[in-house]
């Protein structure tokens, strides 16, 4: 499989501006897309899934993203969204009815998905007082079932060009905790999304966090 590389990704992909993902080789040697250029292109939009007053369709999405040339779709799958209960004595209870439909209407078209890992329900956060919102990455003591999850979008979604973890973890906005961005814990969440991932599947490309542009102003 190609590897993807992280820092090629930009912030205003969140915004649905084009994406290009740098490739590399196969393991014969061959091109492992069909550019010649090695780069795949696609956009970054969510408004399918996350809909808002005049927003698409995932079929309306999928279809104009194909007709723009797009051979990835990078949007987020939040864990609040798909696990909003905890495990039980059952195990895992997920939830794909908001995903399944799109990611359908992406391959019909050709289009491989690229998923955001991002988010945690509020079973999985630290302490209120410590979470400021949804976009909390989840407590240290959830990381077993941060990875449970990774590993999950991995096997629903076997045709990923690739998995992200977490979206500009370097901005407040993104990561919504009393210290604000953490470097270190960003590591240590990116390694146990990789190494479960990587059960899945060891060949699927796990991309560093696209970062955002950050101003003193916004409180990054």
């Amino acid at each position: 499989r190609p590897a993807i590389a992280g820092l090629s990704i930009v912030a205003a992909l969140a915004a649905g501006v084009p994406l290009l993902l740098s490739t590399g080789p196969s393991a014969d040697g061959a091109a492992s897309r069909s550019t010649s250029d090695g780069l795949l292109f696609g956009f970054g939009d969510s408004s399918a899934l996350y809909r808002y007053h005049g927003s698409p369709t995932p079929e309306r999405l999928a279809e104009l993203e194909a007709r723009a040339g797009a051979e990835v779709a990078r949007f987020p799958i939040r864990w609040e969204s798909v696990e909003p209960l905890p495990p039980l004595l059952r195990g895992h209870r997920y939830r794909w009815d908001r995903y399944d439909g799109f990611v359908e209407a992406l391959r019909d078209r050709g289009i491989r998905p690229l998923p955001v890992l991002l988010g945690a329900p509020g079973w999985a956060h630290d302490l209120p007082l410590v979470c400021r919102g949804t976009l909390c990455p989840p407590a240290r003591w959830r990381l077993d079932e941060w990875g449970d999850f990774a590993a999950a979008v991995a096997r629903r979604y076997p045709d990923a060009a690739g998995i992200e973890v977490w979206n500009e973890p370097n901005h407040a906005g993104a990561w919504q905790t009393a210290g604000g961005p953490d470097p270190a814990r960003y590591a240590t969440l990116f390694e146990r999304a990789a190494r479960a991932i990587h059960a899945v599947d060891a060949g699927l490309p796990v991309v560093i966090g696209s970062v955002g542009f950050t101003h003193p102003s916004a409180g990054a």
